[in-house]
């Protein structure tokens, strides 16, 4: 028995070329918040969303109708579960993004002030990893 080769449907070998678009267009809009990111949600996401390639591929690749349909399904609902845990980690990140920007804007604000409370504002303010916060104006008295 000589095993032919099969062939990939093109609309399969687009969704796996849109897929690694999508994902090299998400990994770099996503760089500034990458130090906020909960790993958990990542790893959940990225392992879901693997399983759905596994899915998919044996979707195309299964002779017999009910599995290659069962594989289809399989792979979509993984899909879509990765797709959340990857949208809800990034969301995670977005406040917790924010978070930091006002501590941050508070840290500045002491720095800035006449009286600063803290002794070590500057300090605080550079391991944070804040940047500075407000329009640019410093007025001086």
């Amino acid at each position: 028995m000589a095993s032919e080769k099969m062939e990939i449907p093109e609309s399969a070998r687009a969704w796996f070329r849109g897929s690694v678009l999508a994902a090299a267009v998400i990994a770099f809009c996503m760089q500034p918040l990458m130090r906020y990111v909960d790993p958990d949600w990542y790893l959940a996401g990225g392992t879901f969303l693997g399983a759905s390639f596994l899915g998919f591929s044996l979707f195309i690749s299964d002779e017999e109708r009910l599995h290659s349909l069962l594989w289809g399904a399989a792979g979509a609902i993984l899909a879509l579960a990765g797709v959340y845990f990857l949208a809800v980690g990034a969301y995670r990140a977005d406040m917790a993004a924010i978070a930091n920007d006002q501590r941050c804007l508070t840290i500045q604000r002491d720095i800035l002030s006449a009286k600063p409370r803290r002794s070590d504002g500057p300090d605080l303010f550079q391991a944070l990893g804040c940047r500075p916060q407000g329009d640019g104006k410093v007025a001086l008295r």
